[in-house]
């Protein structure tokens, strides 16, 4: 979906983060991006590890395989985009999402 490529975009250009940064970048409550990152890392395209200064928290990044997908782009680009993409209303996410799709349908012939 288009939210899961903003928070992949976010998520690489700031990496390490944790849930709740990526929450709060998102502008959505934490259980609905937590079932967000549960289906991104069920598709091996995000990671958690824990924090290395608290045990207690997980901290996300992008997989390899969703580096290559994405690429990798500096928090600045990430910001825009967020900004761009959340401010487009509902039906002009549909649209650019389906062609979205399309073009990576044609990249993979």
């Amino acid at each position: 979906t288009l939210s899961q490529l903003i928070a992949l975009h976010i998520i690489s250009a700031k990496a390490p983060m944790t849930l709740l940064s990526l929450s709060q970048a998102l502008g959505t409550r934490p259980p609905a991006t937590c079932a967000m990152v549960d289906r991104l890392a069920r598709a091996g395209l995000v990671c958690r590890t824990p924090d290395p200064e608290d045990l207690r928290r997980v901290v996300l990044a992008v997989t390899h395989t969703t580096t290559q997908m994405i690429g990798k782009i500096d928090p600045d680009t990430a910001h825009r985009l967020q900004s761009v993409l959340t401010t487009m209303g509902s039906a002009a996410q549909r649209v650019l999402a389906e062609v979205l799709k399309d073009t990576a349908r044609r990249l993979a012939r």
